[in-house]
């Protein structure tokens, strides 16, 4: 009762029930189609497969497979072989359906619970929480007794008759900030000022809805207004009976016992309360305003530079230079988001370190400047980088032995860069100090992260056996970039979430593998003759055996044996373990269909003997693939929304690329096309004209559509001359397309012609072409930047466009999550290396997928 994601998943799951369900019956229809359509068209065995089209059972489980994505290139090919190159239109279309549309509509609908089940929870959050209302009740009853102190006593009716402070309800998609469409200079107005600073303008006369409001909400906070109301009596001067009265009444208004009020006690001390208490409320609403003001400043940016330029009458580029990033960067080398996290890394510097060194101490200033230097951390990253490259080539067949020179140079980098990284963490420690206070260098995760690393890295250097501890040193990159902390404090804080999936997908695997022990215990075994049953499966047999240019004949012992020993449902465990393979889509076929051939424990294999076991597995794929696999991309994305929603940033991105994103986000939206003025010259004014008809936009649509078609006719042993003809059609296409060029640029001059950016694209690919052409093996050049031609399309397909441009803007997001992909592969490919890298080569393990040195680990 206590965890309340648990709770909130399990919420999603019960809402999740119908929607689930229903797209489950979808599916199944879908499948039975493509089923009795495959029946009827194929009606046949797949060679050397278990897949068969030969009757409605195989042909529904052949088209389950497909729809899972599981092998359906090979069923495919197998088809084509016997039927014809035509059926791959059944299977790509089964395919695009079955897996591209219906499997991902279970996220979809993961999805879109999840956002429900969270603004039920946020408002299950409000409820228990204290803030939002106690800093309602906080500004309201300081009002009050503002008012009182100046006009003196008056009873409660009259106080909640005359006095109501206006507080704006936040929009959910306001991203957690106070709606600003009042004067941005009033800031009494938005609500988020004290009472101290309130105007009396902002003092309103309260409708009954308002107090029915305000009563309500107050009424669930009994408890914790209590404390609210302690602090606000300390915070006065009650001096007069009447102004303790005020504070008596609204108390009981709230449902506090008058003597919970807590006017006695230390003054100072409730005072100082007090004091932290609105320091912490105005600090957040401050913060709160600064990023609103940001948001205003750069939309109010881009619309005066859009309407300055249309007013002026020149021409306005498609793409508006709304911010220039570059000058950004120099203007400000460090963003706010990074100067929060810089401060909160090094706050120890407030305190006495080592218990002898003040915050003054001259040694702890140098060192903390030569600590945060550029120059430093960049060091430290090049650093980091080197010893990865070190750890990569630790290998005995690319250094030659360990007695090579290379080896040595690689033992000699392992010791220096330990020295250098335990030297750092003792200089952080004597500037930080070492736990005592807040901001000490233990303080910090992220400086215990790097301690854990550099332990590590010093005890493989002394202990030859633990020298896999080595790898953890690609950790510390995320450390050391900001970018990356980034992407990893947002990934920890779905920990939670992904907690509670785990405990939900465990209990659900748990409850299948017990039902798959009790239905297939002893199933998953055979005779090796093939038509025996356990107990028949005694003595010899004669065996056809295969040699090199004869078949032999051999007596072989009969013997009762396991073929899948990884996939067994005999206990506990190997259900659990072939229930994973199966969830993961690993071959999970074979489990399958080795259930359906079976006629029992200790019975001989039948084909189809047992149909209905097929059932148990179709239903696990679409529970614990499907649906349960799936919760942790909805956990994910859950999280991520609901952190933009509530003002904490983009948590993927740092301060820097967030305002890129907004920037690129308002030029796109903000792309203006202006026609050119019409030229006074008759040659230009000619050429304008072709290029403003609708004729000529259609006529070179067309020619980059027979374009691509042309370059489609290529293949792999053609005559010469049908090569030769395509290569004179994409020349000719080229002219062509010089001819454009130029009408365009003598009508609507060169600078206006430059400032399209389809226009550039035109012009480059255009020049490339002609350079491929004058500078030899001219047509494959030609060919290649041909090619490039077909993004000019996407003028036409606005939906297509839509999608590269949302892609183009979510660049710094995919670059640094692929940043941390990166490093999390190297360290498993380096801790590979070191734990299997000698293991024999036999059966999975080839020349190509093995563990020997870094690049096949990779």
């Amino acid at each position: 009762r206590q965890w309340r994601s648990l709770q909130q998943l399990l919420r999603l799951v019960k809402q999740s029930v119908q929607s689930v369900a229903s797209l489950s019956l979808v599916s199944l229809i879908v499948i039975y189609i493509y089923a009795i359509l495959g029946f009827q068209l194929f009606d046949t065995d797949i060679p050397e497969q278990r897949f068969s089209y030969g009757n409605v059972f195989d042909s529904l489980l052949t088209v389950f497979v497909i729809v899972t994505g599981e092998n359906w290139a090979t069923i495919m090919e197998g088809i084509m072989e016997e039927k014809g190159i035509w059926t791959f239109v059944y299977f790509l279309s089964l395919f695009v359906v079955g897996n591209f549309f219906i499997a991902n509509l279970f996220i979809a609908i993961i999805i879109d619970n999840f956002s429900t089940v969270s603004k039920e929870g946020d408002e299950d959050d409000e409820d228990q929480g204290q803030d939002p209302d106690e800093a309602l009740a906080l500004d309201m009853m300081m009002l009050r007794l503002e008012q009182a102190k100046a006009n003196g006593p008056s009873s409660r009716h009259d106080l909640d008759q005359r006095i109501f402070l206006d507080v704006t309800s936040d929009d959910e998609d306001d991203v957690g900030v106070t709606d600003l469409d009042q004067d941005p200079n009033s800031q009494e107005a938005s609500g988020l000022l004290g009472p101290r600073q309130a105007s009396k303008e902002n003092v309103l006369g309260a409708e009954s809805n308002d107090r029915n409001f305000v009563r309500e909400a107050s009424e669930r906070r009994a408890k914790g207004t209590t404390a609210c109301a302690r602090v606000i009596a300390s915070r006065l001067d009650l001096e007069t009976n009447d102004e303790v009265k005020v504070v008596e009444e609204f108390a009981s208004e709230f449902g506090i016992q008058p003597n919970a009020v807590g006017i006695v006690g230390n003054p100072a001390e409730l005072r100082q309360r007090a004091e932290s208490e609105l320091q912490q409320l105005e600090s957040t609403r401050a913060a709160a305003k600064r990023r609103q003001r940001r948001l205003d400043q750069l939309v109010s940016t881009a619309v005066s530079r859009i309407k300055r330029r249309v007013l002026r009458k020149t021409q306005v580029p498609t793409h508006l230079q709304l911010l220039d990033h570059k000058r950004r960067n120099r203007q400000r080398t460090i963003t706010v988001a990074e100067r929060e996290m810089e401060e909160e890394e090094w706050s120890g510097l407030h305190y006495s370190s080592l218990m002898c060194l003040t915050p003054t101490n001259p040694v702890r200033e140098h060192l903390s400047a030569f600590l945060r230097h550029y120059a430093t951390q960049v060091g430290l990253v090049l650093l980091t980088l080197y010893s990865s490259v070190m750890l990569a080539l630790d290998d005995d067949d690319i250094t030659g032995g360990p007695d090579s020179a290379l080896a040595q140079v690689i033992v000699i980098s392992d010791w220096v860069i330990a020295i250098m990284f335990v030297l750092e963490m003792a200089l952080k420690m004597i500037v930080l100090g070492v736990a005592g206070h807040p901001g000490a260098y233990f303080r910090n995760k992220w400086n215990i992260l790097d301690f854990i690393v550099t332990a590590a890295a010093l005890v493989a250097l002394g202990v030859p056996e633990a020298k896999p501890f080595l790898a953890l040193r690609a950790l510390r990159l995320t450390s050391l970039s900001f970018n990356l902390k980034v992407v990893v404090e947002a990934l920890l804080s779905a920990l939670p979430g992904m907690g509670s999936v785990m405990v939900f997908m465990g209990l659900l695997w748990w409850i299948f593998a017990v039902l798959g022990v009790a239905l297939f215990k002893g199933v998953f075994y055979e005779c090796n003759d093939g038509v025996s049953g356990r107990w028949d499966c005694v003595g010899t047999f004669n065996q056809t055996v295969q040699r090199a240019f004869r078949q032999e004949v051999v007596v072989t012992n009969r013997t009762w044996f396991s073929p899948m020993p990884s996939s067994r449902f005999d206990n506990l465990y190997e259900a659990l373990y072939s229930l994973l393979k199966v969830s993961l889509s690993d071959g999970w076929f074979d489990i399958m269909y080795y259930a359906v051939d079976s006629q029992g424990a200790d019975l001989p294999r039948k084909r189809n003997g047992s149909q209905q076991s097929a059932l148990y597995f179709i239903a696990f794929m679409i529970i614990g693939n499907f649906f349960t696999i799936n919760l942790f991309v909805g956990v994910l994305a859950d999280r991520f929304v609901s952190l933009r929603q509530r003002g904490e940033g983009f948590h993927l991105i740092s301060e820097n690329q967030r305002q890129w994103v907004m920037a690129q986000k308002v030029l796109f939206r903000s792309q203006i096309d202006i026609i050119p003025e019409v030229p006074k010259n008759a040659v230009r004014k000619v050429c304008f004209r072709m290029a403003q008809h609708p004729a000529f936009d259609i006529f070179f649509t067309s020619l980059i559509v027979l374009n691509s078609i042309i370059l489609s006719m290529y293949y792999f042993g053609m005559s010469e001359q049908y090569e030769f003809a395509l290569d004179t059609a994409g020349l000719a296409i080229l002219c062509f397309f010089t001819l454009e060029l130029c009408i365009k640029v003598v009508g609507y001059n060169p600078i206006v012609y430059w400032r399209n950016p389809w226009n550039r694209l035109d012009a480059v690919v255009v020049l490339l072409s002609w350079v491929g052409v004058a500078v030899g093996n001219g047509i494959s050049a030609v060919r290649l930047f041909r090619v490039f031609r077909l993004f000019l399309l996407l003028r036409k397909m606005k939906g297509v466009q839509t999608m590269f441009i949302t892609l183009y803007q979510a660049v710094p997001e995919l670059i640094n999550v692929g940043v941390v992909l990166v490093v999390v592969y190297f360290l498993f490919a380096i801790l590979g290396v070191f734990l299997f890298g000698k293991i024999a080569r036999n059966g999975p393990l080839n020349d190509l997928v093995n563990f020997d040195h870094a690049g096949h680990a990779l």
